[in-house]
């Protein structure tokens, strides 16, 4: 992890996307590593676009575990307009 901390600063924001999926969760897992080992702040962000009616639950589900390994969390919802 100390090779990428010329990537980003202690005094930065990093956002990162996920989405629920064991990629994306490991990613966050180690983002908050990388937090504890750098100092990189990070804040996650999961999509609920609705097109799965299970799509809320896994966000929920990506914010619970944000919450638990310190790292901010916020969920946007995606509505499709009417045609």
């Amino acid at each position: 992890m100390r090779a990428f901390g010329f990537l980003v600063r202690a005094d930065t924001v990093v956002g990162i996307a996920v989405s629920g999926g064991s990629d994306s969760m490991a990613l966050m897992a180690l983002a908050a590593d990388f937090r504890d080992l750098c100092g990189t702040n990070f804040h996650t962000v999961t999509v609920d676009h609705g097109l799965r009616p299970e799509a809320a639950q896994e966000a929920e589900a990506v914010a619970v575990a944000s919450h638990a390994l310190g790292l901010p969390h916020t969920t946007l919802t995606w509505r499709r307009d009417a045609d």
